[in-house]
């Protein structure tokens, strides 16, 4: 009988170099599980929306420095091309929402998967005369994005990613407008105090910030009914 010999032939077998591996389906399930942990844990950061998403966020900013034209266009009108590709370019079926960082940071529209919608929406945004608070419109498109689940947060600025709070628990991509060195002032504060005297004057107030890295040499013309009335020279540092 050979059946006193069958452990002694498989310890052979097991003891023998260079085998044929068995057919065993356990085990490229078991490695595919192994890269999708991998996958899952290394958090990966596509290039573009991410397509399994479902979610994308555009955080769009307004500010006043967003007119500025140290590019062949301006900042902004070069923010809506972008944006304009960046929506074109989504998969059908990604729910898309506009967040404008003006003063007060505000959803204009979404989510939605309507591109001509968006797109509309895009194109009536104007940039403002005013600053924005670009940290309070991260923080808001934070909060929405943790109702949505899986969702990109794409935050479109001239700004530097460096300058922004951009702790938030959604992927985060920043799109950067402008030039470093550019000629970047502008008016901050502007007042008109009536002059309590019995001639009819007024004064008028304005804060002029130079938001750019080197000294600035410009004139400040002052208007009333189109006519010219002041003129005054000043250097920013």
């Amino acid at each position: 009988s050979s059946i006193l010999w069958e452990k002694d032939v498989e310890d052979l077998k097991a003891n023998t170099p260079f085998q044929r591996l068995r057919g065993n389906l356990l085990l490229p399930l078991q490695l595919l599980v192994f890269v999708l942990i991998i996958f899952a844990l290394s958090r990966p950061f596509l290039k573009g929306a991410l397509a399994t998403a479902g979610n994308v966020i555009l955080l769009i900013d307004t500010s006043a420095s967003m007119k500025a034209t140290d590019i062949d266009e301006s900042r902004f009108t070069s923010l809506k091309s972008v944006s304009t590709n960046l929506i074109n370019g989504f998969e059908d079926g990604t729910r898309i929402t506009l967040i404008e960082s003006g003063i007060s940071p505000k959803i204009i529209l979404g989510p939605t998967s309507n591109k001509s919608q968006l797109l509309k929406i895009l194109n009536q945004t104007m940039p403002s005369d005013a600053p924005a608070k670009i940290n309070n419109a991260i923080s808001l498109a934070s909060s929405v994005s943790d109702d949505m689940g899986q969702a990109e947060i794409i935050i479109m600025s001239d700004g530097t990613r460096q300058s922004y709070d951009t702790d938030a628990n959604q992927p985060i991509r920043f799109i950067s407008f402008g030039t470093e060195d550019a000629k970047n002032v502008g008016i901050i504060n502007f007042d008109i105090l009536d002059n309590n005297s019995s001639v009819p004057e007024k004064q008028v107030f304005a804060s002029i910030k130079n938001f750019g890295n080197i000294k600035q040499s410009f004139g400040v013309n002052l208007y009333h009914n189109n006519t010219l009335i002041n003129v005054r020279s000043i250097i920013l540092n």
